[in-house]
């Protein structure tokens, strides 16, 4: 096996581990990705008209500097039955800072996501998604997730179910 020697000023010298200088998170310039978490949300969720989890959708990330900013990205597939004709059928979703059980992301207008059916056999099949980036200012773990809930009492609202692809939830940690 044939060992590469590196030319410094028409010297060669042998590389050795212990003369390459350790890049750490504190010396990369701001806006460098430091980590990135993800995960699928892979369980359906039914949907109430109150606030609760989306089923999965909770995911840590420890920044590593208190200058961090985390991106947070997320996706799901939202599945609408019809039960009366003439009706809003909708959900609403807001993005969640867990630990601190503090909306980041409130709910979007007055009907979040919906349809209004004309027949009683209609249905909507959709895929919604949002980012938003936080400041932490800490380098303790923080929770992130999302809750949603139905926007009337009626009819059936499924996220993430086996009628579509499945959500997903990621972070990503960005040098501040």
């Amino acid at each position: 096996m044939a060992l590469t020697k590196l030319n410094f000023g028409g010297n060669q010298q042998a590389l050795v581990a212990s003369d390459i200088p350790v890049l750490t998170a504190n010396k990369l310039p701001s806006g460098s990705v430091l980590q990135v978490k993800s995960q699928q949300m892979s369980t359906e969720t039914v949907l109430t008209t109150s606030y609760a989890s989306m089923n999965n959708s909770n995911i840590a990330i420890t920044p590593t500097s208190t200058s961090s900013k985390i991106l947070i990205e997320f996706g799901y597939h939202i599945y609408i039955n019809a039960t009366t004709s003439g009706s809003w059928r909708g959900m609403f979703t807001r993005l969640m800072n867990v630990t601190a059980d503090t909306v980041l992301l409130p709910a979007h207008g007055v009907y979040g996501d919906s349809v209004i059916f004309d027949g009683s056999n209609e249905r909507l099949m959709t895929y919604s998604n949002g980012s938003f980036i936080h400041s932490p200012s800490t380098t303790s773990s923080i929770t992130y997730g999302l809750e949603s809930a139905k926007s009337v009492d009626s009819g059936t609202i499924q996220v993430n179910s086996s009628f579509g692809r499945k959500g997903y939830i990621t972070l990503t940690e960005i040098a501040g």
